[in-house]
């Protein structure tokens, strides 16, 4: 476990930088779950999307953690995936932005 002292001003950004994630990662579950309604021709199919929103529930509940003590590692998924940038990142101390991307390398 990473263990970094956050000023005001990073814990500021962080939440900032979270929340923005958070709300784009939303956005396309939003376009992804209207997509497969839309295609719901049965009640098996509703049962199928009910198995699909409980699954990404937990898989959004489990990558999207703010707590200081996993934000380092948050990001660094986030970054690995393409979904953040680590230019978002400016205002953070190198440390962290280093340990960002060293984690997202792996």
């Amino acid at each position: 476990m990473l263990d970094f002292t956050w000023t005001a001003g990073e814990k500021k950004l962080a939440r900032k930088v979270f929340d923005n994630a958070v709300q784009l990662e939303l956005a396309n579950f939003i376009s992804e779950f209207k997509a497969k309604a839309i295609a719901v021709q049965n009640v098996e199919a509703i049962w199928h999307i009910k198995d699909w929103l409980d699954k990404r529930e937990q898989e959004i509940d489990a990558e999207f953690d703010f707590r200081y003590s996993q934000i380092i590692r948050v990001f660094a998924n986030l970054v690995h995936t393409g979904r953040l940038d680590l230019n978002e990142l400016a205002g953070l101390a190198e440390e962290k932005v280093q340990a960002i991307k060293l984690i997202s390398e792996l």
